[in-house]
């Protein structure tokens, strides 16, 4: 029970190693499913909880669970890596506009200077 309590205090402790152990099957997964559509998966679903016992059922629940905050948290690291390089160039942009804002200010005010 205190493990549980420890996995409870740090939701994003147990999200990040379910997707860290998770990402090197991801690409597999995603080609061995190809060519599949919700119907197969809802008709697989069907079938498999035919023929489950509820025990079976809640632990199957439990894993579908872990995959959906698995695909989450790739999703999620995905997105924040595409923010950061998002930033990054926002930055060398806004840098780039300021560097040739302060080059025609400076040479303005010389053009006065000198007048």
């Amino acid at each position: 029970t205190m493990e549980l309590a420890g996995i409870h205090a740090r939701p994003q402790e147990l999200c990040r190693q379910l997707a860290a152990s998770s990402a090197p099957g991801l690409s597999e997964l995603r080609s061995r499913a190809q060519g599949l559509s919700v119907s197969d998966f809802v008709e697989a679903a069907k079938a498999a909880a035919e023929s489950m016992e509820e025990e079976d059922l809640r632990a199957h629940a439990s894993e579908l669970a872990a995959a959906l905050l698995r695909n989450h948290e790739i999703h999620s690291v995905e997105l924040e890596k595409g923010l950061e390089t998002a930033e990054v160039a926002l930055r060398e942009k806004c840098l780039e506009r300021t560097s040739e804002a302060l080059a025609a200010f400076r040479q303005q005010r010389d053009e006065l200077e000198a007048a």
